[in-house]
């Protein structure tokens, strides 16, 4: 009699403390006119709200084929840091980049991390490959 309460206790608590087996989404495809739209948008002037808008929706639509056209977006951006407005778009631009899950060259992440408005993006970015990136992340610590 015990053995068989004891049975039918285990046999039921085992149930319940199993997890139920998640689903997985099915990965969506982005329509070939969404991709064109998009990589003209990134290809707008580097001030241009054109190009945020187009670095955020890339990110929505998380279009990881894009990562190279937004990385070409940040370099035009980096170049031509002239106002206020840049600031935003390279925000836009690296938020994108760090939800798509890009991973940057080293001369790319350097020249983020040079930006001091965006060293925490570029922490992020370069934290994914820091050996790759040792020079850049050692060139951050202050001197003792």
């Amino acid at each position: 009699m015990l053995a068989s309460l004891l049975l039918a206790f285990f046999s039921a608590t085992s149930a319940h403390s199993q997890e139920p087996v998640p689903v997985r989404e099915p990965v969506q495809r982005i329509a070939p006119e969404t991709l064109v739209a998009l990589r003209k948008k990134l290809a707008a002037d580097a001030n241009s709200a054109e190009l945020a808008w187009g670095a955020w929706e890339t990110a929505e639509a998380n279009a990881r084929e894009l990562v190279p056209d937004v990385v070409s977006a940040l370099r035009r951006t980096l170049s031509a840091r002239t106002d206020k407005s840049t600031s935003f778009v390279l925000r836009a631009e690296l938020d994108a980049l760090i939800r798509l899950d890009a991973k940057l060259t080293r001369d790319d992440v350097a020249a983020v991390l040079g930006v001091g408005s965006v060293r925490t993006q570029g922490l992020v970015l370069a934290s994914r490959e820091p050996k790759l990136h040792a020079d850049a992340l050692e060139a951050l610590r202050p001197d003792s």
